[in-house]
């Protein structure tokens, strides 16, 4: 059996590599599950930052903001799940992590938003690209497809490539070096690539992408576009079935196959 693959991405290729089956279920069968709260509330600061940078606006006040971003964004993602399932729900229904639920995210995603404004007055950084959307061939059978959160001049003149993370975990994927190579392909160097820690309000240690290759890159992608266009779609049964989104229709779920 084959399926047809309009392009790659790296959220993609992650979802597909940390569970073949629960891609299959979403991107392929279209099984909706509830929306999590945390996604939400990234995306409402991923907005948030989004507005502040592409104004200039560098006053701590338009972090009070964020709020009416995340209120925007839960009524978005609560239009969303009602236009693809028909099933109506409310803030109470949302998933969210041990004691992060939304008065939670209303008070730190303010806090993050705060963090975020002092750690720009504090760099100093030029901000070059806002959310740059890139369309990138590889000499595959599919273009690869994507967004890069945030690229800044140093104040050293050194070019750095920064993807915000809201979320607990951050890093455990090859995610800077994707876009490093993408950039690469388009004739930009980076100097350095780092993940944003928004909870902490700080840069972690920026590394070096020049040390994956575009040879490595196509490789990584091919892997995956390959097993997905031929229906090869692995299981990865274990602790990230407690928060899937579509665990109650996996046959795979550990707690499905106890019963």
């Amino acid at each position: 059996m084959t399926f047809t693959l309009q392009h790659i991405s790296h959220s993609a290729a992650n979802k597909f590599l940390t569970c073949g089956e629960r891609y299959r279920l979403e991107r392929v069968e279209h099984h909706y599950g509830l929306p999590h709260l945390a996604a939400i509330g990234g995306s409402a600061f991923h907005t948030w930052t989004e507005e502040y940078d592409n104004c200039g606006i560098y006053d701590l006040e338009f972090a009070t903001d964020y709020p009416l971003f995340l209120a925007a964004e839960l009524e978005e993602a609560l239009e969303q799940h009602y236009s693809k399932t028909g099933e109506e729900l409310n803030v109470a229904d949302i998933p969210h992590s041990k004691g992060e639920d939304y008065a939670w995210w209303v008070r730190n995603g303010q806090a993050m938003a705060e963090k975020y404004v002092a750690w720009r007055k504090a760099t100093g950084w030029q901000c070059m690209t806002v959310e740059y959307q890139y369309k990138q061939e590889l000499g595959l059978s599919v273009p690869a497809l994507g967004y890069i959160d945030r690229e800044f001049l140093t104040t050293d003149g050194k070019l750095i490539l920064v993807d915000l993370k809201s979320g607990k975990r951050i890093g455990g994927t090859p995610q800077l070096f994707e876009y490093a190579v993408i950039r690469r392909l388009q004739g930009v160097k980076l100097d350095l690539v780092a993940y944003y820690d928004a909870r902490k309000g700080v840069l972690l240690e920026p590394e070096d992408p020049t040390t994956h290759t575009v040879s490595w890159l196509k490789q990584y992608y091919g892997n995956v576009i390959y097993k997905i266009q031929n229906g090869i779609f692995e299981p990865n049964p274990g602790i990230q079935c407690n928060w899937c989104s579509v665990r109650d229709v996996c046959e795979f779920n550990p707690k499905k196959v106890e019963k």
